[in-house]
């Protein structure tokens, strides 16, 4: 329609759309393939592979912690029987009487048993502290706050004949702790053996990360090998498809090759039959 000398503009022609060389547009291409029956297989098998890994890591992870926490408790035990044995049988060697004071009980307890590796041994008096042996534990300073309440152990509110277990985090991992509260006469104390299995913490750390980089590249290589037996299981349809798309009512000779005895396979055979 003109008005006043002018005309409308014609509307934009709508650009074709992006087809792939067989005809189909990329998007529908790619969407088609994630919906596939080889792609679906394929993804099954994967998340129920990749479950199955991160549950074993998980369960391995689980048995080294257990392993590592049985041994350091062992090893903590052992050093408080010893203390438990010096005091009820041990006599101080200055006087060959039985021990008079708790200082002669740490001293003599103290020269004679030598910290394991990566283990530090502290002994408390009366709310203070004693003497400490900590050349072979793997941190230079213990945190404050432990350092406290190991103190408070030793007061004379403490309670009687009590034992503490526990832990606490370092920068190097989860120290393990054991403290025994020894009663002299009118004397209190408190001794405590800790211990930080750093190297061995670091060991299964890197054991795990080997064996998850390990179970990744088995993950990657059954994931490979599954694509082709499924491509392999599937081969039958995927001629059949092609078949049923060539064929027309003026040309119904062509057949699909077909080999074996699968469900895939008896399809192609029921579908030769029916052409």
């Amino acid at each position: 329609t003109i008005r006043g000398g002018t005309t409308a503009p014609a509307p934009p022609e709508p650009s074709p759309p992006v087809v792939t060389a067989g005809g189909t547009p990329p998007y529908r291409a790619w969407f088609g393939a994630a919906r596939s029956a080889r792609s679906r297989i394929l993804i099954a098998y994967v998340i129920l592979l990749a479950f199955a890994a991160v549950l074993a890591l998980l369960s391995f992870r689980h048995v080294l912690g257990l392993r590592l926490d049985d041994r350091v408790d062992e090893s903590l035990q052992q050093e408080i029987l010893e203390l438990d044995r010096l005091v009820t049988e041990g006599r101080d060697p200055a006087t060959g009487k039985p021990f008079e004071s708790l200082r002669a009980l740490f001293d003599v307890y103290l020269r004679r048993n030598v910290p394991g590796n990566e283990e530090a041994m502290h002994a408390f008096i009366d709310g203070a502290p004693y003497k400490q042996v900590t050349s072979r534990f793997p941190l230079d300073q213990l945190p404050a706050q432990q350092l406290a309440d190991w103190e408070a152990l030793s007061s004379r509110v403490a309670g009687e004949g009590r034992s503490v277990t526990g832990g606490y985090d370092t920068k190097l991992g989860r120290a393990h702790f054991r403290v025994a509260q020894v009663r002299l006469d009118e004397e209190v104390g408190a001794f405590v053996v800790t211990a930080l299995p750093a190297q061995e913490i670091e060991e299964n750390r890197e054991l795990l990360i080997y064996g998850g980089a390990a179970t990744l590249a088995v993950l990657l290589i059954a994931s490979g090998i599954a694509w082709l037996i499924a491509g392999r299981v599937l081969a039958p349809v995927q001629l059949l498809t092609e078949t049923a798309h060539s064929i027309s009512q003026s040309d119904l000779t062509r057949r699909i090759e077909v080999r074996g005895r699968s469900e895939a396979a008896d399809m192609a055979y029921s579908f030769n039959s029916m052409l």
